[in-house]
């Protein structure tokens, strides 16, 4: 695969798409030249950031998501653009286990979920009102040989 290869997807914001979107992450994590454990970490990080991005929509039967999966020299990265309310990630309470082990509330899983699978993940707020997050996996010392 060259660098330049880039895959762009826009899909409808439901959670039934999952599967979908997630089967095409795996193929081309692997087809990069990662490994099939790492391709299905990209996978559930994929599926942790939609997730996350839902809940943060507007919940329009409308809604768009768009991704795009590109190979870099360092590894791979995933951004998934949708329109969402407006709120810093900073801002929002970050998971906490012992509030969701006394309470049920498992506010901040998605995006906490989302870190463990890769090496990098930025959430940011365009200036067209879309909302980003950035997930990127470096390659291991085997994967990049």
């Amino acid at each position: 695969m060259q660098h330049s290869n880039v895959v762009s997807f826009s899909f409808p914001s439901k959670s039934a798409l999952i599967p979908v979107i997630g089967a095409a992450i795996r193929e081309y994590a692997t087809l990069a030249g990662f490994s099939p454990k790492d391709a299905q970490r990209l996978c559930l990080a994929f599926e942790e950031a939609f997730s996350y991005a839902i809940s943060l929509g507007f919940g329009r039967e409308d809604d768009l998501v768009r991704l795009r999966l590109s190979r870099t020299t360092l590894g791979l990265e995933m951004v998934v653009r949708s329109k969402g309310l407006p709120l810093e990630d900073e801002a929002l309470p970050a998971f906490d286990p012992q509030r969701f082990a006394a309470a049920g509330d498992d506010t901040g899983l998605h995006s906490f979920l989302a870190r463990q699978m890769v090496d990098r993940i930025t959430f940011s707020l365009q200036e067209d009102g879309e909302r980003e997050i950035r997930l990127v996996k470096h390659w291991t010392a085997q994967e990049s040989e």
